[in-house]
């Protein structure tokens, strides 16, 4: 989602940083991070991610993801 508002690969996010705003732990931050990127999705390195892959990226995602985007454009169209 971030990425659909801002248009950039690259985001400064520590673990934590992610952790607090996902209301999750930061070892599941590292183990997520680790999944996305083993299958190329996403280059996690400390304090960064990259994403590689956008529609591989949010093919993986749940339905949510979709309904949020297209409920966002509808809002605002």
């Amino acid at each position: 989602m971030m990425h659909d508002r801002t248009n950039v690969d690259v985001f400064a996010f520590t673990q934590d940083f992610l952790s607090r705003m996902l209301g999750v732990s930061r070892a599941r931050v590292n183990i997520v991070t680790g999944a996305l990127e083993e299958a190329g999705l996403v280059n996690h390195s400390r304090n960064q991610i990259t994403v590689l892959d956008w529609k591989g990226l949010e093919a993986s995602s749940c339905e949510c993801y979709r309904v949020i985007k297209e409920e966002f454009a509808r809002v605002l169209m």
